[in-house]
């Protein structure tokens, strides 16, 4: 398997609106096969460099990534006996306001 070796520079991360005034250099390591693919389809979706390519799917990644912890967090909250027993009492407080005009 042949690996290609690449120096990526950030100088600009762009994902709240702002420029990070700090960069990272990474050496970044990848399959021959993994990079051509990469690219090719980085292109057709309009990057035009490698670095750009790895920023997207670095972002990506950690997108995901929070979001399953974010997921994996509300579903232990909602196992949680006591927030059951609070959701229950916000149920019955508000269950006559829900039923509320249904009637008439």
């Amino acid at each position: 398997m042949v690996y290609l070796w690449y120096t990526i520079l950030v100088r600009k991360v762009v994902q709240t609106g702002e420029p990070v005034k700090q960069a990272v250099r990474a050496t970044v390591t990848l399959p021959a096969w993994l990079d051509k693919l990469a690219l090719k389809l980085g292109r057709l979706q309009g990057f035009r460099t490698r670095t750009q390519v790895l920023h997207e799917a670095l972002l990506q990644y950690v997108k995901e990534a929070e979001r399953e912890l974010f997921d994996a967090a509300m579903g232990e909250m909602a196992r949680d006996p006591s927030i059951q027993a609070d959701v229950k009492g916000i149920e019955r407080e508000y269950a006559a306001a829900e039923s509320d005009g249904l009637g008439e």
